[in-house]
């Protein structure tokens, strides 16, 4: 559900802009992607506590779960922080070829 509606508000941030749209798209399939996961866990526990009930079954399935949460929030946030890193000019260094690269370092060096 909370992937759906991530994607839902993202979608409805669209600008016109190349790349603007471009870094929500990209958002919106890495909050998908990192969704899905979790919510097919979830949906595991669910149905392995509905099926077994009391019987601790789903306790193998709702250990790991914790991770995944924390991991699929790691995940977006650093998707989050490469793409704003993407949409910064001048900061992003390492997309230049090494001759312009040793270039831009020797400058701020000197300065």
């Amino acid at each position: 559900m909370i992937a759906f509606v991530m994607s839902f508000f993202l979608n409805r941030r669209r600008t016109g802009f190349r790349q603007t749209d471009t870094m929500l798209r990209k958002l919106t399939v890495y909050s998908i992607n990192t969704g899905l996961l979790t919510s097919a866990l979830a949906l595991v526990v669910m149905f392995a506590f509905a099926f077994y009930g009391f019987h601790f079954v789903h306790l193998m399935f709702i250990l790991p779960l914790g991770g995944v949460y924390t991991a699929s929030l790691l995940a977006n946030l650093h998707s989050r922080s490469r793409l704003w890193g993407e949409l910064q000019p001048g900061e992003n260094v390492n997309r230049l070829s090494p001759g312009v690269r040793n270039q831009t370092s020797a400058i701020s060096q000197s300065v």
